[in-house]
Formats: C-alpha cells, sequence, structure tokens
C-alpha cells in the first residue's frame, strides 16, 4: 500500500531519532484565522485515507489557533484520537499535535 504523504505549506518539519515522523501528512497553519484552519484541517482529513497521521503545526502564539483547532480535532467525528506535542516531546512541544485518522 502506497502511503500518501502531503505538506501544506512548504518548509520542513523534523522529528528526533526518538519521535516517530509522520509519514502521511503534514499541515502548517501559521498566520491563518481559526476559520481558514479548520477548513484546511477538514480538507486533509477528508483526504487522507484510514490511519493517517497528521501531524498539525499551529504554533504557540497567543494560544487561540492552539485551543480551538485541539478542541476541533478531539470532537471530530472521523479522529480516532489526538497526541499532544507537549505531552509525546514532539520537537515544537506545545505548538504541534499529531491527529490519527480512524
Amino acid at each position: 500500500m502506497k502511503k500518501m504523504r502531503k505538506s501544506i505549506r512548504s518548509g520542513d518539519f523534523a522529528f528526533t531519532p526518538k519521535n516517530p515522523p509522520c509519514e502521511d501528512c503534514r499541515v502548517d497553519l501559521h498566520a491563518k484565522t481559526c476559520d481558514e484552519s479548520e477548513r484546511i484541517v477538514e480538507a486533509v482529513l477528508s483526504g487522507s485515507p484510514a490511519g493517517s497521521r497528521i501531524l498539525v503545526i499551529h504554533g504557540k502564539g497567543t494560544g487561540t489557533l492552539k485551543f480551538h483547532i485541539r478542541k476541533f480535532l478531539s470532537t471530530h467525528p472521523s479522529v480516532s484520537y489526538i497526541l499532544l506535542g507537549e505531552e509525546e516531546e514532539f520537537p515544537g512541544k506545545d505548538g504541534v499535535c499529531l491527529a490519527v485518522k480512524k
């Protein structure tokens, strides 16, 4: 089975060897509004196969986008679970989360 790899916005996000890479998709939401971010994440979720891991880079900033996107993902019907960057010690810490699609 061929794995899908997409990147929304240029730039590379590197993981350390102790953290697993997101092989499926990376979405950078820097400088996006909450509504724009929600539409982008929804499009990526709808276009991703089951079991996809989607790295969402929302940034730290004031925390508004982080709170909104994490709430959106945690209540989304096609998201199995999310891993928070600060709890999993991903690079980017609380500026990222990883959503796993059902």
